[in-house]
C-alpha cells in the first residue's frame, strides 16, 4: 500500500479523505491543505492548460511534503467524479500521466518511482456508479536535496506553499538549491562522522547547542573524541 512508504507525510496518511475506498456522490470533504489539492475536469481526455495544472501540482508536492491530487472534486470540496472508461483508465495511466512527467528533472521512476494513481470508485444510494471515479494521484516527497522542475533544462521549478503552487523565480531557484545542497552535506557529513564518536557524546547532542561554542563534552577522553567533536561544531552538526 502506498500509505506505508517512506517519504510520505504521516498526518496526510491519517487524513480521512486519503483513506477512503469509495466516494459518495456530492459529498462534501475536507478543505484543500499543503498535501491535499483537487481538480474538478468533468470530462477526459484533459485540455492542454488542464494537463499543465497537473504538472504544477505534481512538482510542486514533490519539492514539499509529498501529497495528494484529486481529480473530480471540486473547489466547494464536493465529489462530483468524472466518467471513465477501462480503455480511458488504461490510458491516462500509461499515456497521458507518462507523457506528463517524462520530462521532469529528476526523473519520477528512477531510482524509484514517487507516485502511485488509483481509480476511487463512486457511490449513490448505496450502489456503484458506473464508470465513475475520482483519480487518486499520490505523490512522495522528493530527494530533499534535489530541486524537481517540470522541464529538463527548462527551470520551471514550483513549490507547494499551504494550499497555493508558487512558481519559483530564477533567484528563489538558485537560493532553494543551495539550501538543499547544503542540508545536505550536512547530513552526509553527520551521518559518516558518527560512527567515530563516544556514545555519551552522542546522547548530549540534542542539547548541546545550548553549550558555549568552546565547551567540549568531559566524556571525551581521547584527542580523536575532542578532534571529531570539535569538527562536527565547525560544520554545524550539532
Amino acid at each position: 500500500m502506498f500509505n506505508t512508504i517512506e517519504n510520505y507525510p504521516q498526518s496526510h496518511m491519517e487524513s480521512n479523505i486519503n483513506n477512503k475506498q469509495h466516494f459518495v456522490y456530492q459529498e462534501k470533504v475536507e478543505e484543500e491543505g499543503e498535501c491535499l489539492e483537487y481538480k474538478h475536469y468533468q470530462t477526459y481526455p484533459f485540455n492542454p492548460v488542464q494537463r499543465n495544472t497537473i504538472k504544477k501540482a505534481i512538482c510542486g508536492m514533490l519539492n514539499h511534503k509529498g501529497g495528494s491530487l484529486f481529480i473530480g472534486i471540486t473547489d466547494d470540496q464536493v465529489v462530483e467524479g468524472i466518467n471513465l472508461s477501462t480503455k480511458q483508465k488504461d490510458e491516462f495511466v500509461n499515456g497521458m500521466f507518462h507523457g506528463l512527467i517524462k520530462d521532469f528533472e529528476p526523473s519520477l521512476t528512477s531510482p524509484k518511482k514517487l507516485y502511485e494513481i488509483k481509480f476511487i470508485p463512486i457511490q449513490d444510494q448505496g450502489k456503484t456508479i458506473e464508470n465513475k471515479f475520482v483519480i487518486k494521484i499520490m505523490i512522495k516527497q522528493g530527494d530533499p536535496s534535489e530541486l524537481y522542475s517540470t522541464r529538463k533544462d527548462e527551470g520551471d521549478c514550483y513549490k507547494r506553499v499551504d494550499a497555493r503552487v508558487l512558481k519559483l523565480s530564477f533567484r528563489e531557484i538558485k537560493d532553494e538549491i543551495h539550501e538543499r545542497k547544503k542540508n545536505s552535506q550536512q547530513e552526509m557529513s553527520f551521518n559518516y562522522l558518527k560512527p567515530l564518536i563516544n556514545p555519551e557524546i552522542m546522547s548530549l547532542l540534542p542539547t548541546i547547542n545550548t553549550q558555549p561554542q568552546n565547551q567540549i563534552p568531559k566524556s571525551a577522553k581521547t584527542l580523536e573524541e575532542i578532534e571529531t567533536f570539535s569538527m562536527m561544531k565547525n560544520m554545524n552538526c550539532v
